[in-house]
């Protein structure tokens, strides 16, 4: 049975696979391609920069107190 190709929206997003995609639509000469690529690109930088640190100790070594307070800081609660 053939699988059924996911729907672009729902392919994880990587910065790798964009920077890919962006370099073959520039060989090709497809300049929309280019752009959406580009884009991405664009706001993937963005949410990596305002991505927070990971934690620097496993979270089995963590109290239950700094696990919640890395979960909040990753969700961006206060």
């Amino acid at each position: 049975m053939k699988r059924k190709p996911r729907s672009r929206a729902s392919r994880p997003l990587s910065l790798d696979k964009a920077l890919a995609a962006a370099e073959t639509a520039r060989r090709r000469g497809d300049a929309a391609g280019l752009a959406r690529a580009l884009q991405l690109v664009s706001r993937l930088k963005r949410l990596e920069a305002l991505a927070p640190p990971p934690p620097r100790r496993r979270p089995e070594e963590m109290s239950d107190a700094e696990l919640v307070s890395a979960v909040k800081a990753l969700l961006g609660e206060d």
